[in-house]
């Protein structure tokens, strides 16, 4: 019995030295605390992000400060689910996941440093939004010099002068869609909410698409309950988003129908876009919201397309805290369906 004692002791003993020396190799930094906040394991990377020593036993909070640390500890706790949050510690960004072991009621959190990302992203994007500033003149000058052009020259060369009018444009909307997107991917982006009537919305922006609807020969129908309640929103930002999806809609569609219909849910506003057009082949529905992406290229660039619009709809979506689905596949048409919260928090 001394003997088999011994041996499940110095295999115990090994199992611990194996377990400590993972974690302690582990680049992220790793956590563990119980459900009153109690710090009960750490390895040597967390030590470095803390910026602490000999932390075991004390409160979370008594080794780091943060009120996006703090809710996402909270939330986790009282909610009992794994949770994925971005952080600013000590000056740096984390990606920080937590999980909650529902055993002992303890959670484990990971650190990631995304720092470095983080500062690319930011490069990235002040690199567009500075070009695409700097683009607006010289296009500018481009475009009123074509137009005069317009008038001087013969039936033979205006054909040409019309092809530098078509890519001018095309360029210019691709310059206020860079603009535009890069504005609301601002983290300190403000919206300016009032109380918006999203019935008259609707019906205002869909008569500015009258006359293409008419030329394409399709019908376009509004199902809309005049009762919709109205929604706290930023009116300028709802208007864009039904203009991407309404212009899309028309672009992709040639034969067929339109249908826009809106309606309250509980507490949130439904808002549906439907076409009979070309529809998305089903393997690119999860890459549709990216930056240029499009589906047909040569079908896009023949209409002007810049790849952009439904990347401005989905940050105006989440902006309002709301949500986007998209039912499509190829040949079949498509619907949009956006759900706005009446009250966003």
């Amino acid at each position: 019995m001394t003997r088999q004692m011994k041996k499940i002791f110095e295999k115990l003993s090994h199992q611990k030295e194996l377990l400590d020396n993972i974690i302690s190799s582990i680049q992220e930094g790793l956590l563990l605390i119980d459900k009153k906040g109690v710090i009960l394991l750490t390895n040597d990377s967390f030590r470095k992000i803390s910026e602490s020593q000999n932390i075991e036993n004390k409160h979370y909070r008594e080794v780091l400060v943060g009120i996006e640390f703090d809710d996402l500890i909270n939330n986790v706790i009282t909610r009992k689910k794994n949770l994925v949050r971005e952080i600013l510690l000590n000056n740096k960004t984390f990606l920080c996941s937590a999980t909650f072991l529902h055993k002992n009621e303890e959670v484990v959190l990971l650190f990631h440093d995304i720092t470095e990302l983080k500062n690319i992203e930011k490069i990235k994007k002040d690199f567009v939004t500075n070009v695409s500033h700097e683009l607006r003149t010289p296009l500018t000058a481009i475009k009123g010099f074509a137009e005069t052009l317009e008038d001087e020259v013969d039936e033979k060369c205006r054909h040409y002068v019309d092809i530098i009018k078509i890519n001018t444009d095309r360029l210019v909307r691709i310059v206020q869609d860079l603009l535009i997107l890069s504005e609301l991917e601002e983290k300190d982006t403000r919206l300016e909410l009032e109380n918006l009537n999203i019935v008259e919305l609707i019906e205002s922006v869909a008569k500015l698409f009258e006359e293409k609807i008419m030329a394409k020969k399709l019908n376009l129908k509004l199902n809309i309950n005049k009762n919709t309640p109205t929604l706290r929103a930023d009116s300028f930002k709802l208007e864009q988003l039904l203009i991407n999806l309404i212009d899309n809609a028309v672009k992709y569609t040639e034969t067929g129908e339109i249908k826009i219909s809106v309606r309250q849910k509980g507490k949130y506003i439904i808002l549906e876009i439907r076409d009979t057009g070309i529809g998305i082949p089903k393997k690119y529905l999860s890459r549709i919201f990216e930056r240029f992406f499009v589906v047909d290229k040569s079908h896009s660039r023949k209409l002007g397309g810049t790849g952009l619009g439904l990347s401005i709809v989905k940050h105006i979506v989440q902006l309002h805290n709301g949500q986007i689905n998209v039912k499509s596949a190829s040949g079949a048409g498509s619907k949009f369906t956006v759900n706005l919260p009446i009250k966003p928090r």
